[in-house]
C-alpha cells in the first residue's frame, strides 16, 4: 500500500443540517468517532482539518485550519495535502460513517498510478473519500485562488482514475455510502 495521509475533513459549516454533521449521534458515540476509527483502520497518519479545533481537541489528532479560508471543501483537500507528510492522503468527510476500512485500503491500494483515485457511480464522483496525490496541489491552489471550488474541476489538469461503485439503497446500512464496489476501474479522460 501507499503511504498516505488520512486526512478528516470536519470544516464544513452545516448550513443545511443546522448544527454539526460530525456530533450527531451514531452508535454508542457521534459520526466523527466512527470515521475516525475507520481511517485508523487504514493508516496511523491522521489529520484533522477542522476551523473549530476546540470543539475537536478530545479526539487527540493532529489539527490545523484551512490554509486558504472559505475555499469549502476543496480548501479542506488542499489544506490536508500541503499539511501530509506523505505522497498521498485518503480524503475523508466526517460525515460518512458507512465506509469500510477494506474499501478504503483497497482505494489506497489502486492509487499508485494516478493523482487522484476516486470512486464514481452512475451519476457523479464522490470526492469526499478519495485519494489525492501531492501532484494535486497546484491546480488546486490555482482553482482556488480563482474562485472555483468545484472540487472535480482541476481533474483535466492531474491523471484520474475512478473506481467504478453502487450501492444498495434499500439497505438501511448503505442509505449515505456504503460502498460495495465492482474492483473495476476506468481510466477518467
Amino acid at each position: 500500500m501507499i503511504q498516505v495521509t488520512g486526512v478528516i475533513l470536519a470544516g464544513g459549516k452545516s448550513r443545511r443540517m443546522g448544527r454539526d454533521k460530525a456530533f450527531l449521534p451514531f452508535g454508542k458515540g457521534v459520526l466523527i468517532e466512527r470515521v475516525i476509527e475507520v481511517v485508523r483502520a487504514v493508516t496511523d497518519d491522521l489529520l484533522l482539518i477542522t476551523n473549530t479545533p476546540e470543539q475537536y481537541q478530545r479526539f487527540g489528532l493532529p489539527m490545523v485550519s484551512d490554509v486558504i479560508p472559505e475555499a469549502g471543501s476543496l480548501g479542506g483537500i488542499y489544506t490536508g495535502l500541503v499539511h501530509a507528510k506523505t505522497p498521498y492522503s485518503l480524503a475523508l468527510a466526517c460525515d460518512m460513517p458507512f465506509v469500510k476500512p477494506a474499501f478504503l485500503r483497497f482505494l489506497c491500494d489502486m492509487a499508485g498510478e494516478a493523482d487522484v483515485m476516486i470512486p464514481k457511480n452512475a451519476e457523479d464522483f464522490q470526492p469526499l473519500c478519495a485519494v489525492y496525490a501531492q501532484a494535486c496541489r497546484e491546480p488546486i491552489r490555482q482553482r482556488i485562488e480563482a474562485g472555483r471550488l468545484k472540487i472535480t474541476g482541476f481533474f483535466d489538469q492531474v491523471r484520474v482514475e475512478a473506481l467504478l461503485w453502487s450501492y444498495n439503497s434499500n439497505s438501511l446500512e448503505n442509505q449515505h455510502m456504503q460502498l460495495r464496489y465492482t474492483f473495476e476501474t476506468c481510466v477518467v479522460g
